[in-house]
C-alpha cells in the first residue's frame, strides 16, 4: 500500500517525480547486493542531449538537402546547414531541465515568430520558388506545358530559397526532437525525412549522396535508439537508475557517440556498395517501366501540379457524370454494380445508347451543362425527337427499306431518378423511379435509311458558344485545322483530331477553382473523358457552324451483351423487333445490365434532312473498363498554398553553388576498397558472434565442477530471461529458483544452496552436488 501511494504522489505532484529517485540497492544473492553509491555516478547529460540533437539535425536536413539537390534547387548549402545543425542542438539541450523547457522554448518560439514577421516575404517567395521549380521538372517529366506558377516577390532568389529553407528546417527541428528525444518515435522521422522526397523520386531525380547518407543515418539511429530502450528523457545526470529489472542505465554518452558512429558507416558502406553494384547507367538501360507507376501517373501528376483539391470528387457521380455537372471529378471510381437492366433484341453490330440527359446551353465557369427544361417547366419531358420518330414511324408503316419498329424495357435497379431512352422512342421522357420498368416503343435509324426528316425551327442556343470560350474555341480550332465542308467531315476531322493528340484517362484530376472546364481541357489539362470530349467537342462543333448539344447516358456495346447477356429463350424476337436487321439473323431476346462503367457522354448533331442524331468523338480505347482503377494515397491539403498565380514558360536551373556532387565521384573510387572492408566486417561479425560460444566450450572444459555448474546456469538465465519477461525481475539465486521450482521445496532448496557455494564459497562444491544440480538445469532446460 506505501508502494502505491508514492506512486499516485509521484504522479499528483507532476515535475516534483523528477527529483525523487529510488536509490534501493539491487540484491545479487543473498548478503550480496550492489551498493546504492552506484546510483551517485554521474555525467554531463548536455552530451547525450547534442548526441540527439546531431541525430535531429541528420534527419532534417538529409531529408530536406536531398530534396532540394534533387530538384536541382540553387541555395546556400553552408548557410542552411549551419542553422539546421545549430538550431537542433540548441532545441536539443532546452530538454535539459523544466525550466529551460518552458522557459527556453517560450523565448526560442518569440524569436522564432519575429524572425517570421521580419522575413515573410522571403519565406513566401522562396517556397514558391521551389514550387515553382517542382513544377519546372514535373512539366519536363510528364510533357506538360501551360502549367500554373507562383509569384515569387523576391528576385534573388538564392537568397529567398536559403532563408525559407532554414525557417522550415527550423520548425522541423522542433517537431522532430519532440518525437526523438522523448520517445525515438522512427516512423515520425520516417515521414518527415522521406514523405517529401517522393516526388523527387517518382520525376527519378537523384538527390546528392552526403544528403542521402545523413537521412538514413538519422532515420537508422532513430531505430536504433528505440530497440535499445534507451531513449526516455531523463532529467536527471545519474547514469544508472532503478528500474522493474534492477539496474539500467539512463545515460550513455560514449555508447551513444559510437553507436552512431557505427550506424553512419553502417550507411556509408550500404550506400557506396549499393552505387557499385547498381550502376546508374546500366540500371537506367534496364530499368523496366513499373506498371504501379503508370497506373498512378495521372494521380500523381494531378497532386503535383494541382494540389490535393486535384484529387477530389466535388459532387456524386455515374461513371463521372453527374447530369451535366463538370469538372468536379477527380478520379472515375467505379462500383460495377447495375444501375440498369435492359430486355431487347439485338438488331446491329453497332453501341447501344441509352440516354438520360441533354445539356443545351454551357455556363461557363460555372462548369455545368443546363437543358432547355431547366429554363422552361413546359419543355420539362416533351420528347426532343418528335419529328424523327414521326418520319421514321411512317416509313416503317409505308413498308420502307432498312426501317425497323423496336421495343426495350428498361427496369431502373438502382439508378439515380432520370428518364432513360432509346433513340427515337415514342411518347414522353419521364422520370424512371427506382425498382419500376418500362417498355419504349422506338424506331431505330439503321444503315442505309434514306428517311427524309421534315425541315424544323432549332432554337438558336445550339449554336451558341459562351463569350468567355470563344477566344479559345477558336485559338484550338485555328492550331488543330480542324474543319471540314459538311457535318461528317469537320466530325471526322474532330475525332481524329482527339484520337491522335489528347489522351483518354479516367483520372484527369478536378477542375482548379476559378477555371473553366473546357478551357482548361483545351489548354492546360490536355487529357480527360468522355465529359472532356463531349463537351469540348460540342463547343468546337458550334463553331464550326453545326447546331449541336451535350449528352449523358449509357453505352452498351456489342461484344458487352453477347459476353455478358442473357439469351430469354422463353420470348419471342418478334414481340421486340420486327423489320431490317443490320445483322441478318435473329436471335433470342436479351436481357443485359449497365453498370457505371457504362456511363458515358456523346455528342448529337443536327443537320438538316437527317435531324437530330449522335455521333462519337470521345478518343477509342476509353472504355472505362479498359482502364484500371486503383486509387491513390490521399495526403497533405494542397501543398502549393495560396500564392499569387501566374503562367510563364520557365526552364531549371542548374544548381552553382557549393555543389556537393564531387561526394558522388568519390564514393565509386573508394568502393572496391570499402566494399573489401565491408566484407572483411562480416567476416569479423561472424567471429564475434561464434567466439562467446566457443569460448564458453573451452572455459566449460577447463573448469571444475563448480565454475561448471555457474557457466552452465548463467547461459541458461541468459536465454530464458529472453523469452520470460517475469524472470527478468528475479535478480538472485534465491528468486530465480522460487520462480522456476515452485513445487519441490528440498530441490529448491538444496538447489540454492549449491549455486550459492558454487558462485561465492571458497570451498566450492561436491562431483555428486554437481551432477545433482546439473541434472536440475537440464530438466529446466528441456520444460520450456
Amino acid at each position: 500500500m506505501a508502494k502505491q501511494s508514492v506512486s499516485k504522489n509521484r504522479i499528483k505532484v507532476g515535475r516534483a517525480k523528477w527529483n525523487s529517485e529510488n536509490t534501493e540497492p539491487v540484491s545479487l544473492c543473498k548478503g550480496v547486493e550492489i551498493d546504492s553509491a552506484v546510483y551517485e555516478i554521474s555525467e554531463d547529460r548536455y552530451l547525450t542531449l547534442i548526441i540527439k540533437g546531431i541525430i535531429v539535425y541528420l534527419v532534417t536536413a538529409g531529408g530536406m538537402g536531398a530534396y532540394l539537390t534533387a530538384i536541382d534547387i540553387d541555395f546556400n548549402q553552408v548557410v542552411f546547414n549551419v542553422i539546421i545543425f545549430i538550431t537542433a542542438i540548441i532545441c536539443a539541450a532546452l530538454y535539459h531541465s523544466w525550466k529551460s523547457e518552458n522557459l527556453g522554448y517560450l523565448v526560442f518560439f518569440v524569436f522564432y515568430a519575429a524572425i517570421m514577421v521580419l522575413f515573410k516575404d522571403y519565406i513566401n517567395s522562396g517556397f514558391y520558388a521551389v514550387i515553382n521549380d517542382t513544377i519546372d521538372w514535373a512539366s519536363i517529366y510528364f510533357r506538360t506545358e501551360g502549367l500554373q506558377y507562383y509569384n515569387e516577390r523576391i528576385s534573388n532568389r538564392y537568397v529567398a530559397i536559403t532563408i525559407s529553407m532554414s525557417i522550415i528546417g527550423v520548425a522541423m527541428n522542433v517537431l522532430l526532437n519532440n518525437y526523438i528525444l522523448r520517445r525515438a518515435r522512427y516512423m515520425v522521422a520516417i515521414f518527415l525525412g522521406v514523405t517529401l522526397n517522393i516526388f523527387a523520386f517518382y520525376m527519378q531525380r537523384e538527390p546528392a549522396t552526403l544528403y542521402s547518407i545523413m537521412l538514413l543515418a538519422g532515420i537508422v539511429m532513430t531505430y536504433v535508439l528505440k530497440c535499445g530502450r534507451h531513449y526516455l528523457l531523463s532529467r536527471r545526470d545519474h547514469v544508472f537508475e532503478r528500474s522493474k529489472r534492477g539496474l539500467t542505465y539512463a545515460l550513455d554518452f560514449k555508447s551513444l557517440w559510437q553507436a552512431l558512429l557505427i550506424v553512419f558507416l553502417f550507411v556509408l558502406i550500404t550506400v557506396a556498395t549499393m552505387s557499385t553494384v547498381y550502376d546508374k547507367v546500366y540500371y537506367d538501360l534496364e530499368q523496366e517501366q513499373s506498371k504501379e507507376k503508370e497506373i498512378t501517373r495521372d494521380t500523381f501528376q494531378n497532386f503535383i501540379m494541382l494540389g490535393i483539391f486535384g484529387l477530389l470528387d466535388f459532387y456524386p457521380n455515374t461513371g463521372g457524370l453527374s447530369t451535366g455537372k463538370l469538372g468536379g471529378v477527380s478520379s472515375i471510381r467505379l462500383d460495377y454494380m447495375t444501375d440498369l437492366t435492359l430486355i431487347y433484341a439485338p438488331y446491329s453490330y453497332k453501341t447501344l445508347y441509352i440516354k438520360n440527359f441533354t445539356g443545351s446551353e454551357y455556363k461557363s465557369y460555372d462548369n455545368q451543362w443546363v437543358s432547355e427544361a431547366d429554363s422552361d417547366s413546359k419543355k420539362m419531358y416533351l420528347n426532343t425527337y418528335e419529328d424523327e420518330v414521326k418520319a421514321y414511324k411512317n416509313a416503317y408503316e409505308n413498308n420502307e427499306d432498312r426501317t425497323a419498329c423496336a421495343h426495350m424495357t428498361v427496369t431502373n435497379v438502382e439508378a439515380p431518378l432520370l428518364p432513360y431512352q432509346p433513340y427515337y422512342s415514342v411518347g414522353k421522357a419521364e422520370p424512371i423511379f427506382t425498382r419500376q420498368s418500362v417498355t419504349y416503343e422506338y424506331y431505330p435509324m439503321l444503315e442505309g435509311n434514306k428517311t427524309v426528316i421534315d425541315d424544323h425551327e432549332i432554337d438558336d442556343c445550339y449554336l451558341e458558344v459562351p463569350e468567355k470560350n470563344e477566344e479559345v474555341i477558336k485559338e484550338f480550332i485555328r492550331e488543330s485545322g480542324v474543319g471540314g465542308n459538311t457535318v461528317d467531315e469537320k466530325v471526322e476531322s474532330l475525332r481524329n483530331y482527339f484520337q491522335e493528340n489528347v489522351p483518354y484517362t479516367i483520372r484527369p484530376g478536378a477542375t482548379p477553382w476559378r477555371q473553366d472546364f473546357v478551357n482548361y481541357f483545351l489548354t492546360e489539362n490536355k487529357k480527360g473523358y468522355c465529359a472532356h470530349f463531349a463537351s469540348a467537342g460540342t463547343l468546337i462543333l458550334r463553331e464550326l457552324g453545326v447546331p449541336a448539344r451535350y449528352c449523358e447516358g449509357y453505352a452498351i456495346s456489342f461484344n458487352q451483351v453477347v459476353d455478358q447477356g442473357e439469351l430469354l429463350e422463353d420470348s419471342k424476337y418478334e414481340n421486340y423487333y420486327q423489320g431490317f436487321n443490320e445483322m441478318g439473323e435473329k436471335t433470342a431476346p436479351v436481357r443485359v445490365d449497365a453498370t457505371d462503367a457504362d456511363a458515358h457522354a456523346w455528342i448529337e448533331v443536327y443537320e438538316k434532312g437527317k435531324g437530330w442524331r449522335m455521333v462519337e468523338i470521345t478518343p477509342t480505347g476509353g472504355a472505362l473498363e479498359e482502364e484500371e482503377d486503383r486509387s491513390f494515397w490521399e495526403a497533405f491539403n494542397s501543398i502549393f498554398g495560396d500564392g499569387d498565380e501566374g503562367t510563364s514558360d520557365r526552364e531549371a536551373e542548374d544548381v552553382n553553388q557549393f555543389n556537393i556532387s564531387g561526394v558522388d565521384s568519390f564514393m565509386k573510387k573508394a568502393a572496391v576498397v570499402i566494399i573489401i572492408l565491408f566484407i572483411l566486417a562480416i567476416i569479423a561479425y561472424i567471429i564475434y558472434r561464434l567466439y562467446p560460444e566457443i569460448k564458453y566450450h573451452l572455459d566449460y572444459q577447463k573448469a571444475g565442477p563448480a565454475d561448471k555448474l555457474i557457466l552452465k546456469y548463467s547461459r541458461f538465465i541468459r536465454k530464458r530471461r529472453k523469452k520470460d519477461v517475469s524472470l527478468r525481475g528475479k535478480m538472485n539465486y534465491s528468486e530465480q529458483m522460487d520462480y522456476l521450482i515452485p513445487g519441490s521445496e528440498n530441490d529448491r532448496v538444496r538447489m540454492t544452496d549449491i549455486l550459492e557455494r558454487a558462485g561465492f564459497s571458497r570451498n566450492g562444491i561436491s562431483q555428486d552436488e554437481f551432477r545433482f544440480a546439473d541434472s536440475v538445469l537440464e530438466g529446466l532446460m528441456q520444460n520450456k
